[in-house]
C-alpha cells in the first residue's frame, strides 16, 4: 500500500478544540500504578475491584461480575472511537485508526464460512459495517467492500484454496490490517505520528522474526507476514530469521537494541516472549508521549485512541491471567509503560 499523503499543516488550529478536549481526558486514563494492583491482586474478582475504583466504573453495571470484564472493556473503546471520530476532520486519519478492525472482522468472517460455524469476536468498531462485510464472505462477492478489503479478501481466499492452510488466511489479513494503520500515519504531514508507523512497522516485524524462528516456521512465510514502512531492512531481518544468535547483530545498531538483548535473554532463561514484547511496546507509547508536546495538530487526539486501545489490551491481559492463576511476577514481567 501507498501513504496516503494526506497533507495536514504542522500548526492545524482545527484540531485547537478537539485537543483540549482530550488534554481534559488524559486523567481517565489508566495508570500504572492501578495496573500493578490488579496484577497483584489474589483473584480475577479483587483484580476487577481495583479497576473498579478508576474511569472504568462509568461501563459498569452494579452486581457485574468477572464473566463480564469484556463487556467492560468493549464499553469503553467504543466510547473512545465515537469520541474520536467527533474529533477527527481528515478522513484518511479515520481510516488508519478504525481500519484495523474492517480487517478484524474480515478474518472472523472468512474463518468462520470456511469452518461452516458462527463467527465470533465481532467488533461494531470499523467502518464498514460487520452485516456488509459478512454477506460479502458468505456470497463470495466483495465488489461492494472497500478496494483494499476486497483485495485481502481475495488474496486471503485464493491462498487457503490452494494451501488448506489457515495461518496463511490470518497472515495475509493481519498483515494487511498493521499494515494499513503504517501506511495511514506515514503519509501524514504532522508531528509524531509518521515515527511511530516506522516504530509500528519494526517493532511487528521484530516480533514476527523472533516467533517464526522460534518456532521453525517455513521461512517464506515471511514474505507474507511482513510490513513495509520500517527502517530495518527486509533482507536482513530475513537472514535473521531462525539465527538467534544473529539477531543482536542485526539490531546492534538501532533504537531496538536493548528490547532485543533482553527480550532473548529472558526468552532462553524462561521460554516467554513476555520481555520481548513488553519493551517493543514501550518504545511504541514512549513515542505517543512526544504528543504532549504538541498544540494545534491531530496527532494528541489519535494518541489518545492509542493510548485507550493499549491499556484495553493490558487490561485484558491482566484479567485473563488472574483468572488463569498465572503468578504475579509472571504478569509483572509482561506490563510495559501506560500512556497516562
Amino acid at each position: 500500500m501507498t501513504p496516503s499523503l494526506l497533507w495536514i499543516p504542522p500548526d492545524d488550529l482545527r484540531y485547537a478544540h478537539g485537543v483540549s478536549l482530550v488534554r481534559a481526558m488524559e486523567w481517565t486514563l489508566l495508570s500504572r500504578k492501578t495496573l500493578d494492583a490488579m496484577a497483584r491482586a489474589d483473584d480475577a474478582a479483587e483484580a476487577l475491584e481495583e479497576l473498579s475504583e478508576t474511569h472504568y466504573a462509568s461501563f459498569m453495571t452494579p452486581g457485574q461480575h468477572v464473566a463480564d470484564f469484556e463487556l467492560i472493556l468493549s464499553r469503553a473503546l467504543e466510547s473512545a472511537y465515537l469520541l474520536f471520530r467527533r474529533l477527527v476532520l481528515d478522513p484518511d486519519l479515520e481510516q488508519g485508526a478504525l481500519r484495523l478492525h474492517d480487517f478484524h472482522n474480515l478474518k472472523a468472517m472468512l474463518k468462520a464460512n470456511l469452518e461452516g460455524s458462527e463467527p465470533v469476536g465481532i467488533v461494531p468498531f470499523g467502518l464498514v459495517d460487520a452485516r456488509c462485510i459478512r454477506d460479502a464472505v458468505e456470497g463470495r462477492d466483495y465488489q461492494g467492500l472497500p478496494l483494499d478489503l476486497a483485495a485481502v479478501a481475495r488474496q486471503a481466499l485464493g491462498s487457503y484454496q490452494i494451501s488448506r492452510d489457515p495461518r496463511l488466511l490470518e497472515v495475509i489479513i493481519d498483515t494487511a490490517a498493521v499494515a494499513a494503520r503504517v501506511s495511514s500515519f506515514a503519509g501524514l504531514n504532522t508531528q509524531v505520528l509518521p515515527d511511530y508507523a516506522v516504530l509500528l512497522a519494526d517493532t511487528t516485524n521484530i516480533r514476527t522474526v523472533v516467533r517464526m524462528g522460534r518456532s521453525n516456521q517455513d521461512p517464506s512465510l515471511f514474505d507474507l507476514a511482513c510490513i513495509p514502512g520500517g527502517s530495518l531492512p527486509v533482507d536482513s531481518l530475513r537472514l535473521s530469521l531462525g539465527k538467534r544468535a544473529t539477531l543482536g547483530e542485526v539490531y546492534s545498531m538501532t533504537p531496538y537494541a536493548k528490547a532485543v538483548r533482553e527480550g532473548l535473554a529472558y526468552l532462553q532463561e524462561k521460554n516467554s516472549y513476555a520481555v520481548l514484547d513488553r519493551e517493543l511496546e514501550n518504545l511504541l507509547i514512549g513515542t505517543l508521549r512526544e504528543t504532549r508536546f504538541v498544540f494545534f495538530s491531530p496527532a494528541p487526539i489519535v494518541a489518545f485512541l492509542l493510548a485507550r486501545e493499549h491499556e484495553v489490551r493490558m487490561i485484558r491481559l491482566v484479567m485473563v491471567a488472574k483468572i488463569n492463576r498465572i503468578p504475579a511476577e509472571l504478569i509483572a514481567a509482561r506490563l510495559p509503560m501506560l500512556y497516562a
